[in-house]
């Protein structure tokens, strides 16, 4: 019972000094005077917008961090505004807990698109390698697991390019799939992050939520009236499939984007909360 007493009494010693401790932190002056500037560096996090079966990611936050703000510049000696420490504040809803939906844009405070390019014949891949390189392009590459058997030594040699994979000869069959992953992976060296998955395939949805794969669909489709179909309907977040027959265009839709203002990135790229 004794042990059991002075235990108990060391604890809650323990709890009482270092709530001395940190109340007398609160009414440091050095930290009445960190707290002054928290409006100045408080950005509110958003949440990712659902709708149906549809996503869109949020954004995350930022806030002082407090405590090693504080810290820091204890141990300079005095208030510095540049020692001060930001924290994130990740979304409550955010698309890393919602694999079930689609994702149908990135965040529309974010003046980025993307391009998506699907490769399911041997003869598309290298053409299009070469003009994205030549454009200066970063684009997200859905590769059919036949065709990258067939150039694992073309992608390796183009390693700033996004590879995804699409299906497996157009098979989407989950153990294909688990194989086509897998040797996709091994190539990249990266982790497969997401699934092409245009039309409405509950089937495919769920193994690629079940997966922790991305389901993508594309917020607009270029066919042969490109600039047009651009011009109308590009907006922050925008993501582009376009058809690889179209490879004389991409300079004309790129050089149209990048005069508007807007940044062409990968899919991780657009889609980072």
């Amino acid at each position: 019972m004794k042990k059991i007493i002075i235990g108990a009494l060391i604890l809650l010693s323990f709890y009482y000094t270092n709530g001395i401790i940190k109340l007398l932190k609160e009414k440091d002056p050095l930290m009445l005077e960190i707290k002054k500037t928290e409006s100045k560096y408080q950005i509110p996090f958003q949440n990712a917008s659902i709708e149906g079966n549809n996503i869109i990611p949020g954004i995350i936050g930022k806030a002082i961090d407090y405590d090693k703000t504080y810290q820091k510049m204890k141990e300079y000696g005095t208030y510095n505004e540049s020692l001060t420490i930001l924290k994130e504040i990740k979304p409550v809803i955010s698309i890393e807990e919602n694999y079930d939906k689609y994702i149908i844009g990135g965040n529309p405070k974010k003046k980025m698109i993307s391009i998506l390019f699907l490769i399911k014949e041997e003869d598309q891949l290298e053409p299009l390698l070469q003009t994205l390189k030549k454009e200066q392009i970063k684009g997200t590459i859905f590769l059919d697991g036949t065709q990258l058997e067939k150039n694992r030594s073309l992608v390796k040699n183009y390693p700033e390019q996004e590879y995804e994979l699409l299906s497996y000869q157009n098979n989407y069959q989950p153990n294909f799939l688990k194989t086509a992953r897998s040797y996709l992976e091994t190539t990249t060296g990266k982790k497969l992050k997401y699934c092409f998955n245009k039309t409405d395939n509950k089937k495919f949805l769920d193994w690629c939520a079940k997966e922790k794969l991305h389901s993508i669909n594309p917020s607009l489709t270029i066919n042969n009236n490109s600039l047009h179909d651009l011009k109308e309907n590009l907006r922050n977040g925008l993501i582009i499939t376009m058809n690889h027959k179209l490879l004389k265009k991409i300079p004309i839709l790129t050089e149209y984007s990048r005069k508007k203002g807007y940044q062409l990135v990968t899919l991780e790229t657009l889609l980072r909360e």
